[in-house]
Parts: structure tokens; sequence; C-alpha cells
């Protein structure tokens, strides 16, 4: 099948996403920016004015998932939308479809970026910051937003490539594997924070040692690596680190 929307269309497609939380509305949450992100290039699909205009209102219905994976559906929708574009007799409900996707993307993108990526980023650039790095947030902005901003233009294309097969694609990444060692790695750092804080001169446990105190920090990592186990949040554990320090502070 000869595709009618091009690399360029799709990039300003994937770039329009960026705009896809600021029209926000209680009764349809993120559809007046979904579509936003399919109006040019739907425009490419169909010669007809009143068939884009259908196709416009028809994914004006309710829309909500992680802003970072919306654009993955967004290329599935011009995917079969283009299939539609070609065949006339396959009637093909990417309304449906989509609606089906949003929640398990949602779910998806919130464990990955809000609960296990961002905060990784955030103790990474604590503890630059700690060490007397005055560009640490730059760090932490990097840390975060290269993955998250990839992602809205690498899903797109992926999402139009593949259609509604980009699940299985995502299903053999095998995220959750990934944002355990994420999650782990996270501890590590606080670990690490933890170690360098103690040996510090704001800290009276500075004279106890560095085998100590790096003994102490291994604990702390195990200690964490439990707990996450638990299924307590790596936001929660940056909360029980700065309790940890302000406490350390106090008795200084």
């Amino acid at each position: 099948m000869k595709r009618k929307i091009s690399n360029f269309t799709l990039f300003k497609a994937a770039f329009n996403s960026f705009y896809i939380q600021s029209s926000w509305n209680f009764e349809r949450m993120q559809a007046l920016g979904f579509v936003h992100c399919l109006s040019e290039a739907v425009k490419k699909l169909y010669n007809d004015p009143s068939m884009v205009k259908k196709s416009l209102l028809h994914h004006l219905e309710f829309f909500n998932t992680n802003p970072y994976l919306a654009s993955t559906i967004v290329g599935v929708v011009l995917n079969l939308e283009e299939k539609q574009s070609e065949n006339k007799n396959i009637v093909i409900d990417s309304g449906a479809i989509k609606a089906r996707l949003m929640g398990p993307f949602g779910a998806i993108g919130d464990s990955l970026f809000w609960a296990t990526l961002r905060p990784m980023a955030a103790i990474i650039g604590i503890l630059l910051a700690f060490n007397g790095i005055k560009t640490a947030p730059l760090y932490f902005l990097i840390i975060y937003n290269i993955p998250a901003i990839s992602t809205r233009f690498v899903g797109l294309f992926k999402g139009y490539k593949f259609g509604v097969e980009v699940v299985e694609k995502i299903k053999k990444l095998n995220l959750n594997l990934y944002m355990s060692r994420m999650k782990g790695f996270s501890c590590f750092i606080l670990g690490i924070f933890l170690g360098t804080y103690f040996l510090s001169p704001i800290s009276h446990f500075k004279n106890t040692g560095f085998l100590l105190t790096t003994a102490f920090g291994l604990i702390l990592i195990n200690l964490f690596m439990l707990v996450l186990r638990k299924k307590l949040s790596l936001v929660a554990l940056i909360y029980i680190l700065a309790i940890i320090c302000i406490a350390v502070g106090y008795l200084s």
C-alpha cells in the first residue's frame, strides 16, 4: 500500500503531541489535544473535506492516557485511518481500538515515567547537587527528558508502522524488567548519597571511619531494596531519605 502520510507530517504530529494536554476538559480530557495531533495527517488522507470533518469529530470522544505514550496511539490511529481511506469496503473502528489502548498505555506510561524514571533522575540530580555540581538540575532534565521526548517521536513512528501490532512489540520489550533494574539502580544511588552525606563535614558521622560508613551505606541499599519489594514507591524513598538527612543534621 502506498503511503499517503510523509515522514515530515508524522514528525509534526509527534511534535504536536507536546500540546496534547494544553486543552483539558472534564468531559473528554485530552480529546482536543489528540485531534490536534491527528488533524494535519488526516487532511492528507482524505480529499473530501466532509470526510476529514467526520474523522476528526469521531476522535473528539473521551481520551485520556499517559502523555508520552499518547503519540504511539496517534500513530496507530493514523495507520488505521490510512487503511480506511484506501479501501472504503473495510470498516475499521479506530475509535474503539483507541479506547482499548489508552487504559493499558496509561498504566505503563505512568509506571515507567512518573514512578520510575523521574524519581531516578531526581535522585541522581540530588547526589550531584550535594557534591557541589552546579549543573545538577541540568543533568536531571537531560536524564529525564531524553527518553521522555524520544518516546513521543519513536512511539508515533512505530505506531504508524505497525498499527495495532505495536502492542505486541511493546510486550516484547519487557518493560517491567527495565523498571525493576532502574529502581534497583536508584536504591544504589540512594545508598551512595547517604554514604557521601555521612562522610561530609556537616555530619558528625565523618569521624566513624570510611569502612564503617561504607558498610552502613550497603546496609541502607539493601534496606531500600527490601522496601521496594514491599511496593513502596521511589518517591516515598526520597522522602524517607530527606527525613533521615534532616534528623542527622539536627543530631550533628
